[in-house]
């Protein structure tokens, strides 16, 4: 569990955090939570009613950080080459995706850093668009299926079907598994042990959104990450 101090004891002053939080309007602004860690102990939170320190939100796109995590795991144990791997190789034979070359020469650094190419808009209503993977009945298939508007790695756009299509990836790379080894590789190691995670008709895990967890659980992946990728 996280463990707890005055802020005094941090280095930080109590007082400047209480006004800080005195001063917005949780309500307001739409905030469930506020936590402050410093040096690895929680030093001040807040929970506007009727959200406690147990409420697990949905995190959205947050969700997305810890899949390209996941595959940064895969990578350092070998199950996936490098970040330079094309995608459509781990899907031959599984999806009939129209051939085009900008799409042939897509790699997992492109998905990533989301300069895939593919003619998406993810706030659209419709058609390639969150809305339109979600309603989908494979969305690791519907991602991929985005016509290409660019080659890929020139231009960064905002794409949650970039997420999905790495966790169909990352499905492959452990036989089909890519809930429970992100589970066991990362979710548990740091201590967040009761997460749910919203997954598509297939039964595959959401790339892009829909996990579930705490407040406090996502400060660790946070903590993690500042520590380079080490957690005690």
């Amino acid at each position: 569990e996280w463990k707890r101090a005055s802020p005094e004891s941090q280095g930080m002053d109590s007082a400047a955090l209480l006004d800080a939080i005195k001063r917005k309007n949780f309500d307001a602004v739409g905030l469930h939570s506020l936590i402050v860690i410093r040096h690895g102990y929680v030093v001040a939170e807040a929970y506007r009613y009727p959200y406690t320190a147990d409420t697990r939100h949905i995190m959205n796109s947050v969700t997305k950080s810890f899949t390209s995590t996941a595959i940064g795991i895969a990578i350092h144990e070998g199950r996936i080459k490098s970040v330079h791997e094309r995608v459509l190789p781990f899907f031959q034979g599984q999806y009939d995706i129209a051939p085009d070359d900008r799409r042939d020469r897509l790699t997992i650094e492109d998905l990533l850093t989301m300069r895939s190419g593919s003619n998406w808009n993810d706030n659209a209503p419709t058609g390639y668009s969150f809305n339109g993977l979600i309603a989908s009945d494979d969305c690791t298939r519907f991602a991929l299926s985005a016509p290409m508007l660019l080659k890929p790695g020139l231009v960064f756009d905002y794409n949650t079907g970039n997420s999905q299509i790495l966790m169909g990836i990352l499905n492959k790379a452990t036989d089909g598994k890519a809930e429970a080894y992100t589970r066991e590789k990362l979710l548990e190691p740091i201590g967040i042990r009761d997460a749910t995670w919203l997954k598509d008709p297939t039964g595959l895990v959401a790339g892009g959104h829909g996990l579930g967890i705490t407040s406090e659980d996502l400060a660790r992946l946070g903590f993690l990450v500042i520590n380079d990728g080490r957690w005690e």
